[in-house]
Formats: C-alpha cells, structure tokens, sequence
C-alpha cells in the first residue's frame, strides 16, 4: 500500500515539473519577444542598461520556477495530501487510507497485527488502477497547470518564430545583446535631447513646428500620437545637431516626444488645441444716397468687391468666437509709413465699431477706394486668427451725364424743308433730369445771335433715346448763315452734373444743294416705284393662285349638286381672301405714301426758293401719275368687297379675285410705266444738279482767283483752294454718275457733252492743285493766273453741261412732237374707218351687225396700240397727258359700240350712237395732238398770267442767285479788291432784275396783275443794286435782299390761284325756287366722326410720330365722308 501511494506521489510530481518547464519555456519566449520589441531598428545603444535587466528578470524567473518546484515537492505533495485525493477518487471514508499506511508502518499497542493486515488488504483491495487514475483531483489539477503551459508556449514560440523570421538582424541584435549586458552599459552617455515648444495651448487646425536639439546624433525619431487615434512617428535628418519637425493641423490634444538612436528619449509632452478669436457672424448693410434711387443691399461674411456711390453708408453687425476688446476696418496702403506708437487717432480710412462682450456693430461712410482689413483683437490682447476676406471698395463719384448726337453726328447741310431730325442719346449713371437743345444762328458777318433753348424732360430715367426736330422755317435764314447746335444733359444729383456735346453746324444749302438734295428724293421715290411695282406682282401671283383654288372647288366635275355647304367660303378661305384685299389696300396706301412724299418735296422747294418751273411741273406730273395709279374709286371697291367677304359664296368670291386680279395686273402694269417717268425725273434733276454745282463752284473759284491776286493771307487762300479742289472732285464722281445714268437712258448726245464737260472739269482740278501749290509758295500773281484759269475751265464745263440739258430736252420735245403728229394722223384714220363703219350699221340686219364686232374690235385695238405709242414717248407733259386721255374716252365709245354690236337685246344701246360718239372722240383728239405737236412740252394755251408767273418765277431764281453770291463774300474773307469785283458782279446782276421788274411793271393793265406792286418790288432791286455798286455790304443788305426774294415768290405763285377782288358788284336775280331749309348734319358742317387726339397726347410725340397719327385720322375720315351707308357708295 506504501509502494501504491509513494507511485502517485511519483507520477504527480513529474506531471508538475513538466507543467514548471513549460511555463518556463513560454517565460523565455516572452522575454525574447520583450527583448525584440524594445531594442531600436539598429540595435542596443551603448550605455543601455535594458539587456541586463532582461537577463535579471531572466534569472528571476528561473529562481521562482526553483523556489515553486521545492513548494510542489515539499507541502503540496505530501501524503496527507495525496490520501486524501486517493480516498476521494476510489471513494473511501476519509481517513481509512492514511491510517493503514500509518499501521502498516507501526501497530500501536493493544491493536491486532490480523486485525491491521485485515484492514490493510480491504484497503488495498480497492486501490487497483493506474496511478494516474487514483490521484483524481490532484492530477486534473497537474493537468490544468501543462496545458495552460502548453498553450502559453504555444503562443509564444510562433511570435518569436515570426519575429525572427520578419526582421533577423534586428531578432540577432536584440538576442546577443542580451548575452553581453555589461558591455552594453559600458557605452559613453551623450547630452540629453532637448525639444521645444514643449507642452502648450495652440490653435486648433494650425500647424505646429517641434525644434529638437540632439547633440551628437545624425538622425532622430519623433513620435505622436492624438487622442483616439494610433501612435505614428517619422525619422527626421539632423543638420547640425538640430532638427525641425511640423506636426499638421492639430485639431485634437496630442501627444509627442523624441527619440535618439542610442536609446536616448525626451519627455512626452503635450499639445492642446484650443479655438482661435474667428468671426463667427457677419452682417454688412449698403444704404445708398437717396438719388441714385438703388435699393439697400445685404451682404454676409464674405463680401464681394463692391463699387459704391460716394455717400453711402455702411452698417456692420457681428460676432465673435470670444470676448472682444476692439473691433474695426482699416485700409491697407500701398507703403506703410511708420507711425508713432504713441498716437490715439484712428488712421485714415479706417471704421471704429462698437464692442459689447463677443458682439460688435457700427455704421461707416467710407471716403477713400482701396482695400480694407478687418481688425479684431480679444479680451487678452490676442488678435484674431481667422479673419474676413478684405473689404474691396471702390468710391464712384457721380459720374456727369453721357450725350451724344446720333443724327446726324457732324457738320451737314440743312434739308430743303428746313426741319433737321436728330437722334440723342442720353445717358446717366443714376438718372436724367431733363436734357436741353440750344441753337442758335451765326450771321455771315460772324455775329452771333441770341440762343434758343428748348427743354425736353425725361423723367428720372438712366438713359433716354429722343428724337427731336430742329424746325428752321420761321428763321428767315440768310446767304452765309450758320446755325450751330448742342445738346446738354443734366442728371438729377443734389448738385447736378452738366454735359454737353460739341458744337455741330448746320449750313444752309445752296441753291446746287437743294437741286441735289431733290434728285436725292427722286432717285428714292424711283427706287420706291420700283419696290411697288415688285409688290403688285407678287400680289397678282398670290391673287392668282387664290382663284385657281376658288375655281377648282367650283368645278361641276368636283361638286356635290347636293350638297349646298360647297358653295359656303370656310374660314381660311374668308381669311385668305381677306388677306389679299388688305394687301392690296396696303399697296393703294403706300402709292398714296409716295404721292404725300412728292407733295412734300414739292412744298419744300417752294419754301426755299427753289422756284425752278420745270422741277416743278414734273413733280405735279408725278403727283397726278401716282393719284391715277390709286383713285378712290378702287380704294372704295376694296373697302366695300373687304366688308362683304363674311356673305360671299363661292362664285362671288371667284368673281371678286377675278376682278382683284384685273385691278393688280393694271396697277402692275401702270407702275412698271411709272419706273420710267421717275428716272427720267431723276436723270434731269441730276442734270440741273450737277450744271448748278459747277457754276457755282466757277464763281467761287473765280472770287478765289481775284483774292489770290492781292497776295493777303497765302495759307489761307491755299486752304480754301483745296476745299474748292476736294469740292471739285466730289463734282467729277456725280459726273461719273451721271453718264452711267445717260448711258443707261440711251442719251448717247447728252453723255458725249457730259463727258467733254468732265475733261473740263479735270483740267480745272489739275489747275486748282496748282493754285493751292503756288499759294502755299508765296507766288500770288501765278496762283491767282492758274485759279483764273481754273474757273474759265469750271464755267466752260457748266456751259457744257446746260448745253448737254438743252439737247437732251430738245430730243425729247421732237421725239413727243413726231409722236402727237402721228397720233394725230393715227386718229383720223381711225375715224375715216369708224364713220364708214358706223354708215353700214345704219339699216344693218342683226347677222350683219354681228359680222361687223370684228371689225370694231380691230378698230379698237388699233386705238389702244395709239395710246400706248403716245404714252411712250410723250410722258411727263401736261398737254399730252390731255390727248392721251381723249384718246381714253374715244376707245370708251368705241368699246360701247363693241359691247353694242355683241349683245343685241332690245334694251341695249343702238351700235351707231357709240360708234358717232367714237368718231367725234377721234376727231377731237386728232386735232387735240396736232395742235400740242405744233409745240410740244408748252402744254395747252393759258390765261395771260401764265407767262408773267414763268417770268417772276425766273426773276425770284435770278435774285436768290445773287443772294448765293453776296452772301458767299464775307465768309470767304476776301481781300478789298476782289470784294469789290464781286460785289460790281452782283450789284450788275441786281441791275438786270432791277430792269426785268420795271418791264414787268410798264405791261398795260389789261393784263393780268400780280398780287404786289412790280414797281415797288423794281424800285427795291434798284435801290439794292446802288447799295452793292457802292460796295455796301452789311447785315441790312442781305436782309433786304431776302425779302424782296421772298417777295418775288409770292407774287409768282399769286398768279398760279384764283384772285380775289376787293370791289363789290350785284346782279338783278332771277326766278328761283323757294325750298324748305333743313337742318345741317354733322357731315354738312364737315364735322369729324374720328375725333384728333388731345393736343397734349400729340405734343408727347416725336413730329414724325405725330405727322403719322394726323394722317391716320385724316384717312379715317376721308374714308368716312366717302362711303355711305353699308352697301352704298356716294
């Protein structure tokens, strides 16, 4: 039994030490791992006492795992200890065990040996098994105790494995370093590290830069590691036994320190980010000065560059991240100039605010542009760390107003109506208060008269775009006038702002300008005649596709006879028929436009003077062409046909396009004849154009002539003799016009004198270059002989060019007169025919009447042949537009007669009634076109006063060029002689007038009598012509002159109206009837159904707007009085 528990005792012992030596073994591991994760990357720095504390708590543990072994063996396994366990595992009474093994060695007295042998075998008995076995609890316990050793060195020997597997120098270091502590502690010791800043409070989110002091160390390790984050380091290079390290943005407290490579290791030390002084809110106001009339404006922390009005106010509201001791703005300079610490004043161009703990406000009015920086300083003197962007302000001063003249923007010629439009434009920065117009006259004597200004409001705007009228008509301008203009604009500042634009000059034309300007509005109302006729032939294409769908849907083949809706206009039919009657009425109206333009232009030269006979008859001519091109009556036949589209069916419709179509493809027609009769107008104002320019260019340049002779002034006169040069090459360029025009006409003649005139005109130009060149030189006499020569040149060419007119005009009569003699034996042929027709319709059965329609129809075509050959070559002349239109009415008559001999009712006229009324029709246009052919272009014979209105109108011509000249003298500031032989000129031409009114004068007085007194009117020219011999030339003079022009204009046109005599006489009455008197309507009294506008809602329009309403009224009404009730025409 003793041998069975002293086998437990053995196995349980040896179960224990092998549990001892596996924890030793994981012990040492562990140390071995210790060991590797202390020593540094480059192993144990000398002087490191590490390795020999390893090996002391190495052989520590040994000791322990000795000191536990003698513990196992000594109480743990004693055989109390091992009974018990035994007694518990086989499951005796506690005690039975130990007290045999205690009489197996000893039988006490008075115990029986048998007795304790018995005991003993019962005991025995029931420890069979292994000795593992009957330990029970004690050899768990051992087990527990090995297979916790076994797993620690489980652990233990993989890491160590790893370890030595990643990193074997460093696994080789560490270990054999071990092996040799005293030697590793024998090493020098260098100074210790020294780092700044240490432990401090920084910004949170800036950046922190470590200094490290390491003597004699190369390199060194800095170590971090921010709270709940993981520890990094960097090894930073030393340069000269110091180092910098920047630690970015620290935003959490950090913890860091250093590390040399001979072990040697600074404090830990530590970061506190704490927050900086920052703007947290920011409100800037902008209240602008009350003119500008700009709305306040908000802005936040971040405000844009700003351009302010000066004035403005600034108020600013915010707070700060911390208590605040001061806050404000301050401009940055450019240079900053040192400034006494000392001094208490705010800087200039700096704002102040108001602190109240971390809030802060103030109101500013800034004074100077630049760029301003916030300022913010804290309780504790600390400025702030995070500021606003910059304030950029610029002040903008109220700006002066901005004005300019559009139209006509520079020097120019008045128009011949005396009205010039402009074009403003006005502009402001904040607004306008009203802008000005100021003109006034400068007299050819260089006085300057009174100014006339004429306010325009506009209301406040920033811009305004106006459209004034200078209307010179009531000036009484004279030869040598100036009017000169400006505009001014004024803003509506407290104290306004004035602007205004240079003086323009506005010079009155002379009598070549005002030819021009009117072949100008010829050449466009030709372009205009040209455009319209275009528009007629697209109407008459439109029209006539219109009616070719009309038709189709009135095809029998097509329609339903059942159906009656066919027959109705839908919608878009009524629609499109309603089109095409509006487009014509559009084209009626711009024919009408175009008539209003010819009576204008015609008014025009009447009220300049421009009393030129000819112009002025074929203006009339054009006026009555384009009247016939639009008579009202076609004007009312649209009007009535518009207002019945909603009732037509589809046979009036088809009807009414038919009709259309006929009424375009005649107006077609007549326009594209009108072309014609507009360039011809055209082409011979051209002429009378160009042969005034080069007359008046010759007396210029003749006045030029007789100033250079006296050698005065040579700059002067070379400058005036290149304007006069520049002026004669704008004269060679319209004769280069001028013969395309007449080789476009087939005036071969005319442009063979044209061009003879040109070579003229070269020489002179040639001549004038001269001149200019030898006034510049200093040599008078041969400038004055080569200007002299020049205007010889210049009035050959004019010469040259009136000749050219002449033949062109005598052509154009013998074409005219060859073609009324031939109209005139064309008729009487045709009545020859037509009375032997008419002699056999007389007893005629109705088979022979209805043979004869041809021969009437023949008849008439021969007439409408007639017509067209007389329209051709004789359009323009009042006496043969006379004959055109007998030959008009004869083709009526002897359309009656065809319509007579083809409908041969009982109703019907009697063919031979029209056929007589065709014959005299014949006859009186025959002798009508023999007579105008004895001289053509006179038209008919007038009453007495025609010839002394054509005199007058020539004298009024006469006077206003000598008007020309004598106001041409002083501007060119000719020396005395040459003013004296100018003046000697016109007072010789106010001699001739002087004598031509006086013949007038003396005529019996049975003739007809200008309204005014010739003798008068001869009287002033005489006394006029005495003033310019004298060589008395003034203010007075000229005024003088103006007015017996007018006067002589005034008479002419006294003679072209019915005269009025102030004598009273009576007539015995005769049997009349006495009639009830009703009661005048409204249209009797010629009252207006439209009524105007306001006179103040007129004055609000520009003139040409105006001009436009007054007409639309005024063809409202006219429309009105025209129609009478609805489906009626008066």
């Amino acid at each position: 039994m003793v041998r069975i528990v002293g086998g437990v005792r053995a196995h349980l012992l040896g179960r224990a030490r092998l549990a001892l030596g596996l924890w030793l073994a994981a012990a040492f591991a562990g140390v071995l791992a210790l060991a590797w994760v202390v020593v540094a990357p480059e192993g144990w720095r000398q002087g490191t006492s590490v390795p020999l504390l390893i090996d002391v708590l190495v052989v520590g543990m040994c000791v322990s795992g000795w000191l536990v072994h003698r513990r196992l063996s000594g109480s743990w396994l004693r055989e109390r200890n091992v009974a018990n366990s035994i007694e518990q595992e086989v499951g005796m009474a506690p005690g039975v065990l130990r007290g045999s093994l205690e009489l197996a060695r000893t039988v006490p007295p008075g115990v029986s040996s048998g007795l304790a042998d018995q005991a003993a075998q019962d005991a025995l008995g029931q420890l069979g098994g292994e000795h593992r076995d009957l330990a029970g609890r004690m050899t768990r316990e051992v087990g527990r105790w090995m297979r916790r050793g076994g797993l620690s060195l489980t652990v233990m020997m993989p890491l160590v494995a790893v370890l030595t597997f990643v990193a074997p120098g460093r696994s080789l270091m560490a270990w054999a370093g071990l092996a040799r502590p005293f030697e590793l502690m024998a090493g020098p010791t260098l100074p210790a590290l020294v780092v700044t800043p240490g432990t401090v409070e920084v910004l949170r989110g800036s950046d922190v830069t470590m200094e490290v002091s390491a003597p004699g160390r190369t390199t060194m390790t800095v170590h971090w590691q921010a709270a709940g984050d993981v520890a990094l380091r960097e090894t930073i290079d030393l340069d000269g036994d110091r180092g910098t390290f920047i630690l970015r943005s620290v935003t959490a407290r950090t913890e860091y320190w250093v590390q040399a490579p001979d072990g040697a290791m600074s404090p830990r030390y530590e970061l506190q980010p704490v927050d900086p002084l920052l703007v947290s809110d920011l409100i800037v106001r902008v209240a602008f000065p009350p003119y500008t009339g700009r709305s306040p404006e908000e802005y936040g922390v971040v405000v844009p560059p700003l351009e302010v009005p000066v004035g403005s106010v600034f108020s600013f509201e915010g707070r700060a991240s911390r208590p605040l001791l001061s806050a404000g703005l301050e401009r940055l300079e450019a240079e900053v100039e040192a400034v006494d610490a000392q001094t208490t004043e705010a800087p200039v161009g700096a704002a102040e605010f108001s602190v109240n703990g971390r809030g802060f406000e103030g109101q500013w009015m800034p004074r100077l542009s630049g760029l301003y920086e916030w300022r913010f300083v804290g309780v504790e003197g600390e400025p702030a760390e995070i500021l606003p962007p910059p304030l950029g302000l610029t002040m903008v001063p109220d700006s002066d107003p901005s004005i300019s003249v559009l139209l006509p923007g520079q020097d120019t010629l008045l128009p011949v109506s005396l009205r010039q439009p402009l074009i403003l434009e006005a502009s402001d920065d904040y607004g306008l208060d009203h802008l000005a117009l100021v003109v006034y006259r400068v007299t050819a004597f260089g006085d300057r008269m009174t100014p006339v200004e004429q306010p325009m409001t506009v209301g406040g705007t920033r811009a305004a775009l106006l459209r004034p009228v200078i209307d010179l008509t009531s000036w009484e301008l004279l030869p040598g006038d100036t009017i000169r203009y400006f505009a001014r604009a004024v803003d509506n500042a407290p104290i306004p702002n004035v602007s205004e634009t240079r003086e323009y000059v506005l010079r009155p034309p002379t009598t070549a300008d005002l030819r021009r300007e009117a072949q100008e509005r010829l050449d466009d109302a030709a372009r205009g005649v040209e455009q319209l006729a275009n528009r007629a032939e697209e109407r008459v294409a439109e029209t006539e596709e219109l009616e070719r769908e009309l038709s189709s849907q009135l095809d029998p083949q097509s329609r339903d006879p059942r159906d009656e809706t066919e027959d109705r206009l839908d919608f878009d039919q009524q629609e499109e028929i309603r089109e095409a009657l509006e487009a014509q009425a559009e084209l009626l109206a711009a024919i009408d436009s175009l008539e209003m333009e010819m009576a204008e232009l015609n008014r025009d030269l009447e009220a300049t003077g421009l009393a030129d006979p000819e112009l002025q008859e074929e203006i009339r001519e054009l006026q009555r062409l384009m009247d016939e091109l639009a008579p009202e009556s076609l004007e009312e036949r649209l009007s009535e046909l518009t207002e019945r589209v909603d009732e037509m069916n589809a046979a009036d419709a088809d009807q009414a396009l038919e009709e259309l179509a006929a009424d375009q493809e005649a107006l077609r027609d007549r326009l594209q004849e009108a072309i014609e009769q507009f360039e011809q107008a055209a082409l011979e104002q051209d002429f009378r154009a160009t042969a005034a320019e080069a007359e008046e260019l010759a007396q210029q340049e003749q006045a030029l002539a007789d100033a250079m002779k006296e050698g005065d002034s040579p700059e002067m006169r070379a400058e005036q003799q290149e304007a006069l040069e520049a002026r004669a090459q704008d004269l060679n360029e319209s004769l280069d016009s001028l013969q395309e025009r007449l080789a476009e006409a087939g005036e071969e003649q005319a442009r063979e004198a044209v061009e003879q005139a040109q070579n003229q005109g070269q020489q002179a130009q040639q001549s004038m270059s001269e001149a200019a060149q030898q006034a510049r030189n200093g040599e008078p006499q041969e400038a004055s002989e080569t200007a002299q020569q020049a205007a010889e040149a210049m009035r050959q060419m004019s010469q040259q060019l009136q000749q050219g007119q002449h033949q062109m005009a005598q052509q154009d009569m013998e074409a005219a007169r060859e073609a009324l003699e031939q109209t005139a034996t064309d008729a009487l042929s045709l009545a020859r025919e037509q009375s032997a027709l008419q002699d056999r319709m007389r007893g005629a059965t109705p088979e022979e009447l209805a043979n004869m329609r041809s021969d009437e129809a023949a008849l008439l075509q021969g007439a409408r042949n007639m017509a067209d050959n007389l329209s051709a070559e004789t359009a323009g002349d009042q006496g043969n537009n006379e004959v055109a239109a007998q030959v008009g009415r004869a083709m009526e008559a002897m359309q009656e007669a065809l319509d007579a001999l083809e409908s041969q009712r009982g109703d019907a006229p009697a063919p031979e009634s029209a056929a007589e009324e065709a014959v005299a029709a014949l006859n009186q246009a025959a002798v009508m076109a023999a007579s105008a052919a004895k001289a053509p272009g006179e038209g008919p014979q007038g009453q007495s006063g025609d010839q002394v209105t054509e005199q007058l109108q020539e004298i009024a011509q006469q006077q206003g060029a000598v008007n020309q000249r004598t106001g041409q003298i002083t501007p060119m500031n000719l020396g005395q002689q040459a003013r004296s032989n100018q003046l000697q000129e016109a007072a010789s031409g106010q001699q001739r007038i002087a004598e031509q009114l006086g013949q007038l004068a003396d005529r019996p007085p049975d003739q007809a009598q200008p309204l005014g007194d010739l003798e008068a009117l001869a009287q002033e020219a005489q006394a006029l012509a005495e003033r310019l011999a004298g060589e008395s030339l003034d203010l007075e003079t000229l005024q003088r002159q103006e007015r017996l022009f007018h006067r002589l204009l005034d008479a002419g046109r006294s003679l072209e109206k019915d005269e009025f005599s102030d004598e009273r006489e009576s007539t015995a009455p005769g049997e009349f009837e006495r009639n009830d008197v009703e009661a005048l309507s409204s249209d009797d009294l010629g009252g207006l159904r439209f009524q105007l506008p306001p006179t103040e809602e007129l004055q609000r329009l520009s003139p040409a707007q105006r001009q436009m309403v007054l007409e639309y009224f005024e063809r409202l009404n006219r429309a009105e009085r025209r129609a009478g009730p609805r489906g009626t025409i008066r």
